[in-house]
């Protein structure tokens, strides 16, 4: 669990924890072969992370304001995101982004079960 998440260079209050996978991605030239062996023209490794957002109390405009970012319709954000034993920026798409309404009051809008999904841009390839 991390205690803070940082999208394109601001820190946003929030608790969250982080799934990650990564996904190894072939060319289009790849596939069974006559003798019957299997060509795997890799390109490199993409990870998808999947991050679930608890709210801290008396942090929601923080979190409306992240919400806000995440659903901007923009190519790529960056991401700080875990990756080993450190952080790691990342640059990638918001593929979704998930919540449910829970009150409504004179203070505003209470939501809570965030999650959303990020697609990184760019393959890792190793040499």
């Amino acid at each position: 669990m991390i205690t803070s998440l940082i999208v394109d260079g601001t820190v946003y209050p929030v608790a969250a924890g982080v799934t990650r996978i990564a996904e190894v991605v072939s060319s289009n030239i790849s596939g069974e072969m006559m003798d019957g062996h299997y060509l795997n023209d890799v390109q490199g490794t993409r990870f998808v992370y999947t991050v679930v957002i608890a709210v801290p109390i008396g942090s929601e405009s923080s979190y409306h304001a992240l919400y806000e970012i995440l659903t901007n319709p923009v190519a790529e954000h960056t991401f700080i995101l875990p990756y080993g034993a450190q952080n790691k920026s990342i640059k990638g798409r918001c593929t979704g982004v998930r919540d449910t309404h829970v009150k409504q009051d004179v203070s505003g809008a209470l939501w809570r079960a965030t999650s959303f999904t990020i697609v990184s841009n760019y393959l890792d390839k190793e040499a």
